[in-house]
């Protein structure tokens, strides 16, 4: 498309200026007739130069057209606020998988480990801290219950 657009754009002044020799008074007329023909034409050109030059086709997967979404019969009378989830999953080969979740991971029912808390923590910090700035926020947030203040935290991610 954008390479269609650049050769309208180069052949359209020329074209333009043919026609105006030819009606003058129709100038701004041709100028958007020639510029959107010529677009036009360079994309079923371009088009058709690229199906033909293309011997494979690709087939990109639609994942989101194989999902059917549905309320599982479990839950359909649930109040407002329930976090069950069902994920039921058939594979190309037709195995079959389910899954039921009550409650997401990080939930007061789920809660993260330390360990996997600390993972969050760096993964997400990890975009703007340096790995001792990082190293040095885990030590003083590990420690927040012994610290008298919180400098040491606020020095740790000072920018």
């Amino acid at each position: 498309m954008v390479t269609a657009a650049l050769l309208a754009t180069n052949f359209w002044e020329p074209a333009a200026r043919a026609l105006e020799g030819w009606q003058p008074s129709y100038t701004y007329v041709f100028d958007f007739i020639v510029l959107w023909g010529l677009f036009a034409v360079f994309m079923i050109v371009l088009r058709v130069a690229t199906d033909f030059l293309s011997p494979v086709k690709v087939r990109f997967i639609k994942l989101a057209e194989r999902i059917y979404p549905y309320v599982h019969p479990d839950l359909e009378h649930t109040k407002a606020g329930n976090l069950t989830t069902y994920l039921e999953l058939t594979t190309a080969k037709g195995a079959r998988y389910e899954r039921r979740l009550t409650t997401h991971q990080g939930h007061p029912d789920d809660p993260l480990s330390d360990q996997e808390m600390e993972t969050k923590f760096r993964r997400c910090a990890s975009l703007r801290l340096s790995e001792a700035k990082l190293q040095a926020a885990c030590e003083a947030i590990w420690s927040l219950d012994k610290l008298n203040t919180l400098e040491p935290l606020l020095t740790a991610i000072a920018g």
